[in-house]
C-alpha cells in the first residue's frame, strides 16, 4: 500500500514538471518513471526519465516549487538538442 501511495505522489510531481509538454505514455519500475513525450515543432525530446528517489527528495524539499520551475525551463531548453532527459542528470567524469 505504501508503494502505491509513493508512486502516486511521485507521478504527481513528475506531471507537474511536465505540465507544459504533451506526454503520451508512462511506465515505471522499482527505480524509475519513464514518460514518452509527443514531439513538437523544433523538439527532439522523445522521453523523460525520473529517478523515483530524486522525486521523493523533491516532494519533501521546502524549495520544491522553485526547483520544479527550474526543471521545466531546463527540459524546455534541452528539448531542442536531446532525445532523452534524465532527472537527476548523470554527471560524466573523465578519467585519464
Amino acid at each position: 500500500m505504501t508503494q502505491a501511495i509513493d508512486t502516486t505522489q511521485e507521478m504527481k510531481v513528475a506531471e507537474k514538471v511536465l505540465e507544459p509538454l504533451e506526454h503520451e505514455h508512462w511506465s515505471e519500475d522499482d527505480k524509475f518513471i519513464r514518460i514518452r513525450i509527443r514531439k513538437g515543432p523544433g523538439s527532439r525530446l522523445a522521453s523523460v526519465i525520473f529517478s523515483k528517489l530524486a522525486l521523493r527528495r523533491l516532494i519533501s524539499d521546502p524549495d520544491r516549487d522553485v526547483k520544479v520551475e527550474y526543471l521545466r525551463r531546463d527540459i524546455a531548453r534541452q528539448a531542442r538538442w536531446r532525445r532523452e532527459y534524465r532527472y537527476p542528470r548523470q554527471l560524466v567524469v573523465e578519467t585519464t
